[in-house]
This record gives C-alpha cells, sequence and structure tokens, in this order.
C-alpha cells in the first residue's frame, strides 16, 4: 500500500512539473503566469533600475513595470493565456519601437499585460495565444538612449484595471 501512494505522489509531482500551467502561485492566489524571455533579469544599469516603483524622469513619476533583459531579435513569449488585443507605443513622437496588449481568457479573465520594445507578429492582431506562445522579437532600445541603457523589453500587469508589480508573479533572477 505505502509503494502505490509513493506512485501517486510522484505522478502528481510530474504532472505539475509537465503542466506548469495548471499550478496556482500558492502564496498569491493567482495563476501561474509565464515568463516572456529566458533567462529573466531585471535590467540595472547607468540609467537607472528596471524594477517596480523605481523612480523615472528625475523622480517625477515611478515605474509602471518591469524590464527584463533581452538580446536584439530574442524571441519573447506570452506570459498568459489571453487575446492580443492592440498595438501599444511606447512614445507617441517615435514609431520605431512597438510593443502590444494582451487581454488574458479563461484564468487569467480580468488580467491584462502590456510589453513594450518588441515587433509583435502582425498575424496575431485579434487572436488568441496561449502562454507560451511567441509573440515578438526584441528590438534594441539601446539605439534610442545609447550604450548606458541595456536592451530589454518593458512589461506591465494589471487584473481589474489595478497596476500590479509584476515582481509578485514571476521568478526572477538578480
Amino acid at each position: 500500500m505505502k509503494l502505490s501512494r509513493n506512485y501517486l505522489l510522484w505522478g502528481l509531482v510530474a504532472y505539475w512539473l509537465l503542466n506548469p500551467r495548471q499550478a496556482q502561485a500558492a502564496d498569491t492566489g493567482r495563476p501561474y503566469f509565464g515568463l516572456p524571455v529566458s533567462p529573466a533579469s531585471m535590467r540595472n544599469d547607468s540609467m537607472g533600475a528596471g524594477h517596480f516603483g523605481a523612480s523615472r524622469d528625475g523622480g517625477s513619476r515611478s515605474h509602471n513595470g518591469i524590464d527584463l533583459l533581452v538580446a536584439e531579435g530574442q524571441p519573447v513569449a506570452s506570459p498568459i493565456d489571453g487575446v492580443f488585443t492592440r498595438y501599444a507605443r511606447p512614445y507617441a513622437n517615435d514609431a520605431r519601437y512597438d510593443g502590444l496588449l494582451i487581454t488574458g481568457t479563461g484564468r487569467y479573465s480580468g488580467y491584462e499585460v502590456k510589453l513594450f520594445y518588441l515587433n509583435p507578429l502582425p498575424a496575431l492582431l485579434g487572436q488568441t495565444v496561449a502562454m507560451g506562445d511567441t509573440i515578438g522579437i526584441a528590438q534594441a532600445i539601446s539605439r534610442k538612449y545609447g550604450s548606458g541603457m541595456r536592451d530589454h523589453i518593458h512589461l506591465e500587469l494589471r487584473h481589474e484595471g489595478v497596476l500590479i508589480d509584476p515582481q509578485t508573479v514571476f521568478q526572477l533572477t538578480a
């Protein structure tokens, strides 16, 4: 009898490892969120820090998301199941840089993810995407700001319209 319980336990562990979308963040009650890039490291360079709430524009505002380091041309994946709702531009006066908005579906209903500094795959506009699907290719933001800023994608997360610190749902490396 003990042997069968061990097999059952290991079977459940294996299932969870092979099906991470079924997992739930134990400490928050929120659904599991996938990483848009791997490895997922936070930006910290001579131009500033990429963590949520970091000072921007000389302290006149706070950072509404997180900045994850990328290499130009690196594929970017959807962190949730949802619909690619619209294109989003980080700069109204600079059309070289793009982004997108994904509106969550299913267990992600009520969540919105905004990603900047990537070229979205155009055929996906209006389409359903699954967590882990490639949704775009990272751009080189360093071309705008120079070598003092490392290339990164910017990620904002909202639930029911309320801004959430993405660091509370993503496992990031230092």
